[in-house]
């Protein structure tokens, strides 16, 4: 959820903070791999992300509510209950805003090709804030250095 949550927040920062973050080629390469990785036609992807890119406004609107309400710093009791409820609150919108979207996916393509694209449009989005937190911690190739080799090959957090 916090991955998702810094994906819907990057694109509404400025500039300077993101060093060169391109939404236009953020999305290109998101469809890309999309395409490729799940198997879909050119013209199921146009027919996907013309609601994906919908559900994803929906999403950031909630994000930035999200994000401003652990801003506010809360100390008492109250304050802080207040908080956590209303971000509960906010992750249920956001839950049925994803429904929503979902079941006008299922409108337009069945779900033998939803399923995929919605799977690695999240992978996509893990795999790109990865990079940019390696990035951001000093590594412009985008790998991460505090992970070792698990079983099989994967990694695996020291």
């Amino acid at each position: 959820m916090t991955i998702v949550l810094l994906f819907g927040i990057l694109p509404l920062l400025p500039a300077q903070q993101n060093k060169g973050f391109d939404i236009k080629t953020y999305k290109a390469e998101l469809q890309a791999y999309v395409i490729k990785h799940a198997g879909i036609t050119e013209a199921e992807a146009q027919k996907f992300f013309a609601i994906y890119g919908e559900m994803r406004q929906e999403e950031r609107k909630l994000f930035s509510k999200i994000g401003e309400g652990w801003k506010q710093k809360p100390s008492t009791e109250e304050e802080c209950r207040k908080a956590i409820l209303e971000k509960d609150e906010r992750e249920i919108q956001l839950k049925k805003i994803q429904q929503q979207y979902h079941l006008k996916m299922l409108k337009v393509l069945p779900a033998t090709k939803v399923m995929p694209c919605l799977f690695f449009s999240e992978k996509f989005d893990r795999k790109k804030f990865r990079e940019m937190s390696a990035r951001r911690k000093g590594d412009s190739k985008g790998h991460n250095h505090n992970v070792k080799e698990g079983k099989n090959g994967r990694h695996a957090n020291k």
